[in-house]
């Protein structure tokens, strides 16, 4: 990705730069600064041109620039956080197919960042939309139960698929029953509308029985991969948001161990004295 250099442009010149309509002098200024503030530059406005002043340098810096402008993410997302997730899924052992609530906990385990489960998701949903991630056909089973009411997942050893097995055979007949019990109940008059809301009761009560039946729950998680797919081959930026992704995450993976080194570090010396 070139950015803007440290130099005055025209009008014609910032609004062929920027995508800005050359032609709305009304909003102009407006979109003109707008695009600038978000990527990051500093910059004085004049009617007939433009002075970039500063330009984005740091790693954290060109990463959000590359995010904002080319990836079209909302400028809230914090760059840093954002090049961890994209990291995370050559850092992280099994982060690519795991729930999304297990992904929260090892990305917070490793980077020390809080990110929560739908809002990487969501990350992970908008960069498969520009085809940055693609979804792979392969899957991995997990489990969920409930020790001491907390809620534990883990991904299926090779001892349980005979009762995964079952359980699915057992989902697929119970939902098939309470699908048509759901329907039968229903008094919507557009049958679409019905359909609807007699599978969302059916789902429920499936789970409801087989939860009582196997206390655990049997799901797959798809596979997910970073990379250059379909049109997103040509962005060369990828490469280059990768190398910064991975500044920025061993960066924080090294900060928050050292952190954490200095707190253990103060709690043994409590203990000591």
């Amino acid at each position: 990705m070139n950015q803007l250099e440290l130099r005055t442009y025209t009008r014609a010149e910032i609004a062929e730069a920027l995508s800005v309509n050359l032609n709305d002098s009304k909003h102009f200024k407006r979109n003109v600064e707008n695009k600038l503030s978000k990527w990051g530059y500093r910059y004085e406005y004049t009617t007939p041109a433009v002075t970039i002043t500063y330009k984005p340098e740091t790693p954290k810096e060109r990463l959000a620039e590359i995010v904002y402008r080319c990836f079209g993410m909302d400028i809230q997302v914090d760059a840093l956080q954002f090049g961890c997730f994209i990291s995370a899924f050559t850092d992280i052992e099994g982060f690519a197919s795991m729930p999304w609530e297990e992904r929260a906990k090892a990305y917070y385990k490793r980077y020390g960042e809080c990110v929560d489960a739908r809002t990487l998701s969501n990350w992970c949903r908008h960069l498969i939309e520009k085809g940055i991630i693609a979804v792979s056909g392969e899957s991995v089973a997990w489990k969920t139960i409930i020790i001491d009411h907390k809620k534990i997942r883990y991904p299926l050893s090779a001892s349980e698929p005979n009762e995964m097995y079952d359980y699915f055979q057992q989902r697929s007949e119970i939902f098939s029953e309470e699908y048509q019990l759901a329907l039968d109940s229903m008094k919507y008059s557009g049958f679409t509308k019905a359909q609807a809301q007699a599978k969302a009761e059916a789902w429920k009560e499936t789970y409801k029985r087989l939860w009582a039946d196997y206390q655990c729950c049997y799901y797959y998680c798809k596979c997910f991969t970073f990379g250059a797919f379909g049109d997103s081959i040509a962005h060369p930026e990828l490469f280059e948001v990768y190398e910064l992704a991975q500044e920025l995450a061993f960066g924080a993976s090294a900060e928050y161990e050292a952190k954490q080194k200095a707190e253990e570090e103060a709690r043994s010396h409590q203990f000591i004295f």
